[in-house]
């Protein structure tokens, strides 16, 4: 009985276990060859804060009209790895409010738009939005169309 349960259908069972064999083999070898994912993915990141950054306005190239800001800066939050984190300044980021959509946008809540260098997560703005106002002609500007006749 306990003859037939291993010579009964033995070629069978020969080549099922070779193959369990060569399978087991071959994913062995290639888990062992390739990176793990989860290593790399586990980098560890450094989040940096970058404040007072000035906020561009962002203008159709014949709107001549002049805008004022509120608030005029604004803080970055942001995540790098410490390679990255490194090299970065404050000079890398873009920071604006697009005014091109825009008909009569005074007195309006626009939102602050940040272009970050690759490899850097945008984490936090704040504010997120800036209101527009219109800008005040300059009082200190002397009138330079005054003439005294004789």
């Amino acid at each position: 009985m306990l003859r037939d349960l291993i010579l009964k259908d033995f070629w069978v069972k020969l080549v099922s276990v070779l193959a369990a064999v060569v399978i087991w083999g071959t994913v062995k070898i290639n888990i062992r060859s390739k990176p793990d994912p989860v290593a790399k993915a586990a980098t560890p990141l450094e989040e940096r804060s970058f404040r007072k950054l000035p906020v561009a306005m962002l203008k159709a190239p014949g709107d001549t009209r002049a805008f004022v800001l509120s608030p005029a800066e604004v803080d970055l939050t942001v995540s790098a790895t410490d390679e990255v984190m490194r090299t970065l300044g404050s000079g890398d980021f873009e920071v604006f409010v697009n005014l091109t959509d825009a008909r009569d946008p005074v007195g309006r809540l626009k939102p602050v738009v940040v272009r970050a260098p690759g490899g850097v997560t945008l984490l936090n703005v704040e504010p997120g939005k800036v209101t527009i106002s219109a800008a005040q002609p300059n009082p200190q500007r002397p009138n330079a169309e005054k003439k005294s006749n004789p």
